[in-house]
């Protein structure tokens, strides 16, 4: 997780310092030329590391995750999304005899805020319903499945007026229909997104 962590703040150094030399000017909604522009309609993929903090486990365990979105901008500050998001393959005892495999699919109102021309910080609150199984010696358990919300934030490095680099630090709930418990999962990811 630590080299993650580092990557992704290597990442928004380098974004900030170099994105206002190659980025072009954004298509704002109230600009005279909007019809030769991208719409309010965007989709994007991204991928990272998911890690999770059941208290059942002895350490933090962590897969490789990757997820799609799609929204659509209400005004330049606020934005509905849709997302789906795969969260890997998680060995929970180190030997490969227990997997923890999670997807969720979420629905969230994105707020962002400029910081520069090129650069925007987002939050996102959402509702994901999220599923996960533990498979013991390729036999899969009972399946848990749960709604809860999803919190997000992270950077916007807007590339040009219809491509942007997404960072972004995801929060999703997994919850045991047992017993109750609760594990966050977490996700750190990097991922493009395109207008259209």
């Amino acid at each position: 997780m630590k080299t993650i962590t580092a990557s992704i703040i290597a990442s928004l150094v380098l974004g900030l310092v170099a994105t206002p030399a190659f980025a072009a000017k954004r298509v704002r909604y109230n600009d005279s030329y909007m019809s030769s522009g991208p719409t309010k309609y965007y989709m994007g993929v991204s991928g990272g590391q998911a890690s999770t903090d059941d208290k059942a486990l002895s350490n933090d365990k962590t897969s490789t995750a990757f997820s799609f979105f799609a929204g659509y901008e209400i005004n330049d500050n606020f934005a509905a999304e849709l997302s789906y998001s795969n969260f890997g393959s998680m060995d929970l005892l180190g030997n490969g005899t227990q997997l923890l495999k999670a997807t969720a699919y979420g629905l969230g109102i994105v707020g962002s805020l400029p910081v520069s021309q090129y650069v925007s910080v987002f939050g996102k609150l959402g509702y994901a319903s999220t599923s996960y199984v533990v498979e013991t010696g390729g036999v899969a358990g009972t399946t848990n499945a749960s709604g809860n919300a999803n919190t997000a934030v992270g950077v916007n490095f807007h590339m040009t007026n219809k491509a942007d680099i997404r960072v972004a630090y995801d929060t999703y709930k997994l919850v045991d229909s047992s017993t109750s418990a609760i594990a966050n999962m977490r996700v750190a990811s990097v991922g493009v997104s395109i207008k259209f």
